[in-house]
């Protein structure tokens, strides 16, 4: 996408944020951070949110095919991304649909993709570790793997479909906190874990709709959304680690927590970039297979995920 592309899809996302009436703060900071990676001059999240414009006007200024539909991927997953679309959701997303010329039909893939079942990558079973210093190993080598593979997720978007690559992250991310807390003799369902995800900043919808996004803009593009993958997982497993490490049950207290471990998964990128550049040629191939096979409906997102982690 062009720099006016990116910033009218940015602006069109802000709209469909503002749909329900309420911009919350963890909304805003994945916006910042959105702004910040896509490095466009002059653009801050003051004068994002604080200038006046017609959403109308955004939405013609989409003239390329990739950018109307990493713009229409984004905003639907954006409202749907608390399993309900709200009303005023709704019809901005049946507006921004006919004014961008996708029909209802082009739904179906979207919608099979967000409302199977999201329990599709299960834990392992992992036995309880008492020893701390071989815990700690089995989990960073967990970590590492799982952060290799998020990084050839984030890098890869399956056309037609560029979302289900940020799912599968997701996916994995929620694999993978799920696994550390076996580690240490907890069980965590799929509940706990997307809210240990989301006390974390991680997973959230609007953050999901910005990397899809991420894909398809100068300056962003594979190499952005390979780092912000596997830093992502990397400080995930890091925190989470710490938490079930602390005994720790309030998970409002990992936001901090994540943004302290984001320095040393940046700096854990830069040692793995060989190990992801590797990855990335050696799942290309499958990953491409997969997602024609799932964007056809030849396998579900259940199937789809599991694959996926396999490869890890």
């Amino acid at each position: 996408m062009t720099e006016r592309e990116t910033l009218a899809s940015l602006r069109v996302l802000v709209s469909m944020a503002r749909a329900d009436g309420v911009l919350t703060a963890p909304e805003e900071r994945a916006i910042e951070d959105a702004i910040a990676q896509a490095n466009l001059e002059g653009l801050t999240l003051a004068s994002l949110f604080g200038t006046d414009f017609e959403l109308d006007d955004e939405l013609a200024e989409l003239k390329t095919d990739d950018a109307k539909r990493a713009t229409y991927e984004s905003v639907y997953a954006l409202a749907h991304a608390d399993d309900a679309c709200t009303l005023p959701e709704e019809h901005l997303l049946a507006h921004i649909e006919a004014k961008l010329g996708f029909s209802p039909e082009n739904r179906s893939v979207l919608k099979r993709l967000l409302e199977e079942a999201e329990d599709t990558v299960l834990p392992a079973h992992i036995a309880e570790i008492v020893d701390p210093e071989r815990r700690a190993a089995e989990i960073r080598e967990d970590t590492l793997k799982y952060s290799i593979l998020s990084a050839a997720l984030g890098a890869f978007p399956i056309p037609g479909i560029a979302i289900a690559t940020d799912l599968a992250v997701t996916a994995i991310q929620t694999k993978l906190v799920r696994d550390i807390a076996q580690y240490f003799g907890r069980k965590l369902d799929q509940k706990g874990a997307a809210e240990l995800l989301a006390g974390a900043g991680v997973g959230m919808g609007l953050r999901i709709a910005l990397n899809n996004l991420a894909k398809f803009v100068p300056g962003w593009g594979s190499a952005v959304g390979a780092a912000s993958s596997f830093v992502s997982t990397f400080a995930l497993g890091t925190v989470a680690t710490r938490y079930f490490e602390s005994g720790a049950t309030d998970v409002s207290v990992l936001r901090d927590e994540m943004t302290r471990a984001k320095k040393e998964a940046q700096a854990a990128y830069s040692e793995q970039k060989g190990a992801v550049t590797e990855k990335q040629a050696a799942t290309k191939e499958r990953l491409e297979a997969l997602g024609r096979d799932l964007a056809d409906g030849k396998i579900t997102k259940a199937e789809y995920e599991k694959q996926v982690e396999e490869l890890a």
